[in-house]
């Protein structure tokens, strides 16, 4: 009998809970603030804003209501790339910040004071300006007194930050997901970026030396696994960087090593009874990286950086239903180098332009070479069917100039991006049968043998090409529109020209709420993996052979009967078109007082044109066997003859709430996400199979999902840091199948008549996470940034909750309606971190 969950007494998840609440509270205790590198708590664009307010009104020219309605859209601009700056500060996951992490921070505040600055003056009176320009005065004595360490830490070590929060923005090819705070679109959108150039030979030098171990001894059991296989998991990363020429070459060098095993478990069915085993997946993967920015001249830059990276795995394949037998080994390697030359040819002009170069190979081997057995939702065994070898050569570049003047912004640029993989691919040269049942095993009765003959290799050539133009126009100190136009393009489509025409706005309703609004299209690619695998299967290079009721085990023989086996192929649509997404976004944000900020949006996205694989040779719907009982196929000479075609359709509705408050010592985040899916089967992919391939809306599927997740960020007592996260979900969605191929089109996804896809959901996931650290400062500089060494312990799902996975909804698995596997137990992961 297979275990499925492990012993857990009341009395100690009863412990669990206590524990827990008491670590919240320990997190909430309202102590004073504690010294941060010089910054407090409070964003620095709020902090700036009522140090203006209060200057004035110290001089008696106080600012007006009007006036602090017209900075709204100013302060809420630059809001989300002062928060990632900030959001240093008020991380404690590595224990207190410092190094150059505090650094960037710290500089990049003081330039986002100083632009603010100087985006404020259009609104204040010649008065205000006077006594402005006083304080600020003032402010640059006192910063040039206080430097002990050159341009570290302070604006001096930067030379700009640019900010975009459009997601609209057609500089970017994609749209973004439903992570972040903010809606799907306004938290990470394909514009919403901060980049943060930083001049050559500025700053300090700065260190990182870290060890992190995991270990069996440490973590719990897997619900799913009788044992607690021995295992750890080794990290070590060094990383050096500092300005090796002064106010001409900044160098950072890094290494990295990782040794893991992995836990799986396997939870099947066989011939011979239950097979339960928990195994690890031996990694190991090695990274060396080295980069740095040349300062050319006061306004030129060029920033460098080369990577080299090799990994290996074993034990691949293996888990779920699949046996030891099916285990396979990876490895691989890649190398890259960018080049990236910035002009600021003036105060209003940018020049910048990247290139990028890198090759990468892998490969997959499997343990077996037995023909592989396919029991469906009970157990599957022999030699795993994937034998891959591939390399590929990636060039891209890309040009983008920027003109920045009073109230109109303009971005134009493009890219041009080359590749020419090859790859060698026996995928099921071995050959796969496949069993409706276990019974159908024990008997010999085979549903399906399939098996791929001919040239595995298959070189291609990929080339894609974009240009676009973005405006975005200041209207008023409240409101700025955004509009422009993108122009895709790739040798791999007739439908060469793809335009997208996106527009967005911003506007400030009153002193701290702001709208936003955007809507656009946006073409996605036919990535090269898909083109190699549609030649590949094309009937000529490759073809795949299928077997219905074949005989076993010899699948070319039936009795005295030769079986003379149909070839299977991948064809091209007559007209293939470019997929894309229509996007509209909608969000209100509003910042309150006491460090509060809320924001509420709506998202929805319709993909269309989504590609997807139709079988043209299916047997008609309701076509009788014959008289050995197979399904004829309207072309008999012919097996599947899978046609790429781009008539997927897809929709999905988002809505989120979020909140996020920093108090003294600790910060909170709080988001609430629901959405809606909804669509066919090509949301699973380009070579996903219809159940109907003579109504696609069978398929048809509406899916809810919600999800609340919370973070807490805490300051302790004793130098004490607390990082607390929790997460929880509803289930993956799965659909109710027959176990058999009742069509006869050789794919067993078949359903019980009249019941649609996706109607079940799996359970639901629950986690809470912890990090805590303690810092130990070995050395205090005048700032209080000096070295230190930081002890760690990171608890993954530390109450140690089952949380079980989809169930099988095969009607023939012995599994069906059961989990057989669960996420991973409490894992605790220790380690430690100096830093100068």
């Amino acid at each position: 009998m297979i275990h499925i969950l492990p012993a857990c007494d009341r009395p100690v998840r009863k412990l669990s809970l206590i524990l827990f609440a008491l670590i919240l509270f320990l997190g909430a205790l309202p102590l004073a603030a504690q010294d941060q590198g010089g910054l407090s708590t409070r964003n620095p664009l709020d902090e700036i804003k009522e140090e203006l307010k209060q200057e004035l009104s110290d001089a008696k020219v106080p600012f007006t209501v009007e006036q602090e309605r017209s900075i709204a859209l100013v302060l809420e601009e630059s809001r989300r790339a002062s928060e990632e700056l900030f959001g240093t500060v008020m991380d404690f996951r590595n224990g207190p910040p410092r190094g150059e992490d505090l650094d960037r921070a710290r500089a990049g505040i003081q330039w986002m004071n100083d632009d603010f600055s100087k985006r404020v003056r259009m609104v204040l009176t010649m008065v205000q300006l006077v006594a402005w320009d006083m304080h600020l005065a003032a402010i640059a004595e006192r910063r040039s007194a206080k430097s002990g360490d050159g341009t570290a830490g302070t604006r001096e070590q930067v030379q700009q930050i640019r900010v975009n929060n459009n997601p609209f923005t057609t500089e970017s090819q994609y749209f973004g997901t439903g992570s972040g705070n903010g809606s799907y679109g306004f938290s990470n959108g394909g514009g919403i970026s901060t980049e943060i150039f930083q001049r050559g030979g500025t700053g300090a030098f700065h260190g990182t030396y870290e060890f992190r171990l995991k270990d069996a001894s440490l973590n719990a059991r897997n619900a799913f696994s009788p044992t607690r296989p021995s295992y750890q998991q080794r990290n070590f990363n060094v990383n050096t960087n500092g300005p090796l020429i002064r106010n001409r070459l900044t160098i950072s060098a890094g290494a990295s090593q990782t040794d893991q095993e992995n836990v799986g478990t396997i939870a099947a069915q066989t011939a011979q009874g239950p097979f339960v085993l928990g195994f690890t997946v031996p990694t190991v993967s090695r990274n060396f990286g080295i980069s740095g920015t040349y300062q050319i001249e006061k306004k030129q830059s060029l920033q460098f950086s080369f990577n080299n990276g090799t990994n290996r795995s074993d034990n691949q394949g293996m888990g779920g239903f699949s046996l030891p037998e099916r285990a396979y080994s990876t490895s691989g390697g890649s190398r890259s180098l960018q080049l990236r030359h910035v002009w600021f040819k003036s105060d209003h002009t940018v020049q910048d332009i990247t290139y990028n170069y890198s090759i990468n190979h892998s490969r997959s081997t499997p343990v077996s070479s037995a023909p592989a057995i396919d029991v469906i939702a009970a157990f599957s065994s022999g030699g795993n069917p994937d034998v891959n070898a591939e390399s590929r050569t990636t060039q891209s570049i890309r040009p983008l100039w920027i003109y920045t003047g009073r109230r109109w912004t303009v971005r134009t640029g493009g890219q041009f991006y080359y590749t020419r993989p090859v790859q060698t691919t026996e995928s099921n040269f071995i050959g796969t049968f496949q069993f409706s049942d276990l019974n159908s095993f024990l008997l010999g009765q085979p549903i399906t043998y399939r098996i791929t003959r001919g040239d595995p290799r298959v070189r291609i050539r990929h080339i894609e090409e974009s240009a676009f133009l973005q405006n975005d126009y200041r209207f008023s100190d409240r409101l700025t529109f955004f509009f422009g136009v993108r122009a895709e393009s790739q040798n791999d489509l007739t439908d060469h020209t793809n335009i997208d025409p996106r527009i967005g706005i911003a506007f400030a309703i009153g002193k701290s709420t702001v709208v936003r609004a955007g809507a656009g299209t946006f073409h996605l690619r036919l990535d090269n993996w898909v083109v190699r695998e549609v030649l590949r299967l094309d009937g000529t290079r490759q073809y795949e052979i299928v077997i219905n009721n074949p005989s076993y085990p010899d699948p070319f023989q039936f009795g005295d009967v030769t079986v003379v086996p149909p070839a299977s192929r991948r064809v091209w649509a007559d007209r293939l078109e470019a997929p894309y997404s229509l996007n509209y976004s909608f969000v209100v944000e509003r910042s309150l007082p006491r460090n509060l900020f809320v924001s509420l949006s709506y998202d929805y996205s319709r993909g269309l044109h989504l590609f997807r694989s139709r079988d043209l040779n299916a047997p008609f719907p309701g076509t009788p066997p014959d008289a050995n009982g197979r399904i004829p196929r309207p072309d008999p000479s012919q097996g599947n003859v899978w046609q790429l075609e781009s008539t997927g359709l897809t929709k999905w509705d988002a809505l989120k709430a979020s909140m996020r408050q920093r108090f003294s010592i600790f910060s909170v985040n709080a988001t609430y996400t629901f959405q809606m899916n909804i669509g066919d089967a090509s949301w699973n992919g380009p070579f996903a199979t219809s159940s109907n391939n003579y109504d696609l809306l069978e398929d048809w599927a509406s899916v809810p999902r919600h999800q609340f997740d919370i973070n807490v960020n805490s300051r302790l007592p004793l130098g004490l840091f607390l990082t607390t996260a929790y997460q929880i979900r509803n289930g993956s969605p799965y659909s109710i199948t027959t176990g058999k191929d009742d069509n006869g089109d050789g794919i067993v996804n078949d359903r019980p008549p009249g019941v649609p896809r996706l109607t079940e959901m799996g359970p639901k996931y629950r986690t809470v996470n912890l990090n805590i650290s303690k810092a130990v400062q070995i050395r205090k500089s005048a700032n209080g940034t000096g070295p230190n060494l930081n002890v760690f312990a990171n608890m993954t799902n530390a109450l140690n909750t089952t949380n079980f996975g989809t169930p099988s909804g095969v009607l023939t698995s012995p599994f069906f309606g059961k989990s057989t596997f669960a996420n991973n137990p409490r894992e605790i992961e220790v380690g430690a971190r100096f830093q100068f």
